[in-house]
Formats: structure tokens, sequence, C-alpha cells
């Protein structure tokens, strides 16, 4: 009897032990994605705190043109730009968009505050644009090919911060507005995603928290229109690529009408101004003739090899900005091979359903990109 009633009890806790094992592993396998996770946030960092030694390392302080000095005295700017009055330079004047830009010289100010220089702030702004634009896209490539493909999402994260656009139109050019748009859009498309795949308002909230930390991107007020048009695309792509039923049409179109909805009321603080002042002050000092004319002009700059290859021909090779080496054949040459790179993946995402979608999204964002 003893020995049947041990071997019960030893048969039932080996049962027990083999209900509790898949439970087991998949913790143990999501603490080590978290754990890769992790690793690879902290080659990011790495990453961007070499571009910063390498930028800084002379102490140098990086501004001029249009943009000035702007992290020079974030303090003083935040002040100003917190009304859409500027009576700095007499007699004054109204500058409504700049209100965007109070989030990020409100956060800035605190490094003034507590006594850290010019070149220090700068600084820590550039590494946290540099660690958000390559960790971002990580995350964003690897909700889009799945947790595994790290290796992968680390690759896109480091072409995301290298890519020649980035070089000649998003740093060379100067913009902080530009800067603050390609550091968050990773993360707005990942939770627009989120929202209007599962929508969980935590994933909504998180998108509109970005919008708010990053207001300064629509200092910039065109920003708004590709902004909205990227995240257009994706629930385009999301409804009908591929096609689920009516009642996922309907629940994704709500979802995003709801999103717009919340965004609208999350940034009334700076559109209703925005609206209401500057159609006066734009209609005085631009009109729509001489739009045409600077898109006509730019798009000479911006025609298909040149779009392909995310390069800009006004600055590596009619004023070659950035040296004369961007004209040799053997530099020529090397955008190809990220071009070709991408015709490989448009072959591979159209024989996968899930991946089609993102074809027709690089395929809109070219032809916007080279202008007329």
């Amino acid at each position: 009897t003893s020995f049947f009633n041990s071997t019960v009890k030893g048969v039932l806790s080996s049962s027990k032990d083999k209900l509790l094992l898949p439970s087991t592993t998949k913790r143990i396998r999501s603490n080590f994605a978290i754990l890769l996770n992790i690793i690879f946030c902290t080659f990011f960092s790495i990453v961007s705190f070499v571009l910063i030694l390498v930028w800084f390392k002379d102490g140098h302080f990086y501004g001029g043109g249009d943009v000035g000095l702007p992290t020079y005295n974030p303090m003083r700017i935040f002040q100003i730009d917190r009304y859409i009055w500027w009576e700095a330079i007499a007699p004054g004047f109204l500058i409504p968009h700049v209100i965007t830009s109070i989030t990020l010289y409100f956060f800035l100010s605190f490094f003034q505050f507590f006594g850290l220089g010019p070149v220090g702030i700068q600084a820590i702004l550039f590494f946290a644009l540099l660690f958000l634009m390559g960790f971002g896209m990580y995350l964003l490539t690897l909700s889009i090919y799945g947790g595994d493909k790290k290796i992968l999402a680390t690759i896109a994260g480091l072409f995301y911060i290298f890519n020649p656009y980035m070089m000649t139109q998003i740093w060379h050019r100067f913009g902080h507005t530009s800067f603050l748009f390609v550091a968050s859009i990773p993360y707005l498309i990942l939770f627009w995603k989120l929202w209007i795949k599962k929508g969980n308002y935590l994933n909504l909230l998180f998108f509109l928290l970005v919008n708010i930390l990053a207001s300064y991107m629509f200092g910039t007020i065109a920003f708004v229109f590709p902004f909205w048009l990227i995240m257009s695309l994706f629930t385009i792509s999301e409804i009908f690529l591929p096609w689920e039923n009516k009642t996922h049409l309907i629940k994704v179109l709500w979802r995003s009408i709801v999103g717009l909805s919340f965004w609208v009321l999350f940034n009334c603080w700076w559109l209703i101004p925005v609206l209401t002042v500057s159609q006066g002050v734009a209609s005085q000092q631009h009109n729509i003739w001489e739009s045409i004319a600077t898109l006509l002009s730019i798009s000479k700059q911006a025609i298909l090899p040149y779009s392909l290859q995310m390069g800009n021909s006004f600055y590596l090779f009619d004023q070659a900005e950035l040296g004369e080496i961007y004209k040799s054949f053997f530099f020529r040459l090397i955008p190809w091979l990220g071009v070709i790179t991408i015709f490989y993946g448009i072959a591979y995402a159209l024989r996968r359903k899930h991946l089609a979608a993102y074809v027709l999204i690089y395929l809109v964002i070219i032809m916007l990109s080279k202008g007329t």
C-alpha cells in the first residue's frame, strides 16, 4: 500500500511539473527577450554616445543660419516662445507656430538651471535624438517582422541613423523641427498601429504623449500633412491588406476617428493660435505662386534616381558642401547598393500578405519626396 501511494504521488508530482513546464518556459523566454532588448538598447546608447564624442570632441557649438543658436539660452527662448507675439524685437510681430517649441525648451531649461553650458545642453539633446531614432526604428521593425528578428531590427535602426537622407536633409540642413520629426515618427507609427489594431487606450495615450513631447516638429506646420498621411497609409493597410471583414473595417475606422479627435484635442493649445492667426500673417508674407515656384525648383534636385538613393544632388554634387569625395565613382556607387537591397525587399514583401502594405507605403512616400 505504501508503495502504491508513493507511486501515485510521484506520478501526480511529475504530471504537475509537466503542467508547469510550458508556463515556466514561457516566463524564461519572456525574461530572455527583455534582456536582449536591454542589450540592444545599450548598443544604440553606445552608438549615439560615440557619435556625440566625435561631434563635440573639440567643444564646438553648432548653429547658425535661419535656425540661430536655439540651445544657447533655452530659458530665454522659452520665455519668448511661450507667446505668439514676439516683443523682443521692436516693435514686435506675430509668429504663432513657434509656440510648439515650448515643450522642448522647457525640458532643456532644466539643464541650464542646473548649470550645464550650451555645448553640454546641445550634446545631450543630440544624444537623445540619435538614440530615439535608432532604438525607435528597432522597436518598430520588431513590431513588423516579429520579436525574434532582433538582428534585422538592429540593422534597420542603424540604417535609420546613418542613411544619406538623414545626413543631407536632416543633420546638414540643421532644422530642429526635422530633428524632432524623424526622432518621434517611429514611436508614433508604432503606437498608432497598435491602437488601430487592438484598440488599447494605453497605446493611444502613448501616441498622444509622444505628440506632446515632440510638438516642436509641428513648428514646421507643413509636417502635419506627411504626419497624417503616414498614419492614414497605415490605417488603410490595416483595413485592406489583407482584407478581413466589414466588422474589422468599422473598428479600424472608428479607432482612427477617435485617435484623430483626441489628437486635435491634445494639440489645440497650438492648433488654435496657428489656425486663427497664421492665415493673416502668411498671406502678407507668401503667395501660392511663390510656393509653387519653390516646389518646382526643389523638385529638380529630387528626381527619381536621387530620391531612390535618398540623397540630395544640390548638397552632395552641385555645391559639394560635404566634400568633393562624394562625387567620386565609389561614393556614387554606394547608395545604389542600398537601392538594390530595397528592391529585393520589395520583391520579398510582395510574396507575403502581411508585408505587402509596406511596399505601397514606400512607393507613395517616394513619389511625394520627389516633388513634381
